[in-house]
C-alpha cells in the first residue's frame, strides 16, 4: 500500500511512538486521525501537523478504549472527513502498575485489569472494526491493521505478568485474524519492540536497563518497522521484531508432530470461514 493518499487512524497517537508515526504518514502524503484521551496534547500534535504539511492532513478525536462509543466514533469521524480509511494502527499502550503483593492499581476505582482493557481488549475492538469496515468497503482496496505488541508479546515476564499476558495476546490475534485475509479483505500485522525511548517506559525500567547496560531503541526505528507493514502488501499474519540489531519477522515455530495437527485445524477452519462468509453474502443481497 502506498502512503501518499492513504487516510489512517492512530489510536495512542498524541505521544510516543503513535505521534512519530503520524508525523511520518503525513510527511509521505497521507492524513491520520489522531485517536487519544489526552485533550491536550492530541490537539496540539493535530495542529502542528497541519502548520508543517498543509490544512486537513491531521485532526483528533477523543478517544477513551474503555469506552467502545468513542472508539467507534472516531472510525465514524474518519469516515466523515476523509472519506475513507485505509489502516488502522492499534497503538496505544499501558503499563500495570499492580502486582501479585498489590492487586491495587491506583489508577482504578475498583481492580478491573486495566491493562488487559487497553493492551488487549481495545486491540480486539479496534480490529473488529477495522476488519467490518474493510469487509464491507472494497471499493477502497485492501486495509491493513497493525497493532503494537512488545518484546513481553514473545517472552514471559515475572515483573508485569498481565502485560505479557496482554502483549503475548496481541500476538495471537494478529495471527488469527491473518487467517481470514480471503474473507475480510484486511491484512493484519504485529510490531514487538524492544525497550523504546518513550514516556510509557518508566523510571524503575529505566533504571534497571541503565544499570546493566542494556540499550534502548528510539521511535523512529519502531516507525521504520510500521511503514514496512503499510507497504510491503505481503506481510500478513506477520510478527516484526524490532529490536537493538535488527528489525526482523518472527517466524511460527511447529514441533514436527504438530504438523499435521495443525493442518487439520487449518482446513476446518477454513471450511466453516468459508461458509460463513457465503452466508454474510447472501444476507446482503436485494
Amino acid at each position: 500500500m502506498k502512503i501518499d493518499g492513504s487516510v489512517a487512524i492512530i489510536t495512542g497517537g498524541a505521544s510516543g511512538m503513535g505521534k512519530a508515526l503520524a508525523e511520518k504518514l503525513v510527511s509521505q502524503g497521507g492524513k491520520v486521525l489522531i485517536a487519544d484521551r489526552d485533550t491536550t496534547k492530541g490537539p496540539a500534535v493535530a495542529d502542528d501537523l497541519n502548520e508543517r504539511f498543509g490544512a486537513g492532513k491531521a485532526i483528533f478525536h477523543e478517544t477513551d478504549l474503555t469506552k467502545w462509543k468513542t472508539l467507534e466514533a472516531a472510525f465514524e469521524k474518519t469516515k466523515t472527513e476523509f472519506g475513507k480509511i485505509n489502516i488502522v494502527v492499534n497503538n496505544a499502550g499501558i503499563v500495570e502498575t499492580s502486582s501479585w503483593i498489590n492487586d491495587n492499581d491506583p489508577r482504578e476505582d475498583m481492580c478491573d485489569y486495566l491493562v488487559l482493557n487497553v493492551d488487549l481488549t481495545a486491540v480486539a475492538k479496534g480490529s473488529r472494526l477495522a476488519i467490518q469496515y474493510f469487509a464491507n468497503n472494497r471499493d477502497v482496496g485492501e486495509g491493513v491493521v497493525i497493532s503494537t505488541s512488545s518484546l513481553y508479546g514473545l517472552f514471559n515476564s515475572g515483573i508485569v505478568p498481565l502485560y505479557a499476558a496482554a502483549k503475548a495476546g496481541v500476538v495471537s490475534l494478529v495471527k488469527s485474524h491473518a487467517m481470514q485475509k480471503e474473507f475480510t479483505n484486511t491484512r493484519h500485522v504485529a510490531i514487538c519492540p524492544w525497550f523504546v525511548d518513550t514516556p510509557l517506559l518508566e523510571e524503575h525500567f529505566r533504571g534497571a536497563l541503565a544499570y546493566n547496560k542494556v540499550e534502548l531503541i528510539q521511535p523512529e526505528r519502531v516507525v521504520e518497522a510500521f511503514v514496512m507493514a503499510i507497504e510491503n502488501d505481503d506481510l500478513n499474519g506477520a510478527i516484526l521484531k524490532v529490536f537493538p540489531d535488527q528489525t526482523s519477522v518472527q517466524e511460527e515455530v511447529l514441533s514436527t508432530e504438530d504438523l499435521t495437527l495443525a493442518k487439520h485445524v487449518r482446513v476446518m477452519e477454513q471450511f466453516i470461514l468459508k461458509r460463513q462468509d457465503e452466508a454474510r453474502l447472501n444476507e446482503t443481497k436485494p
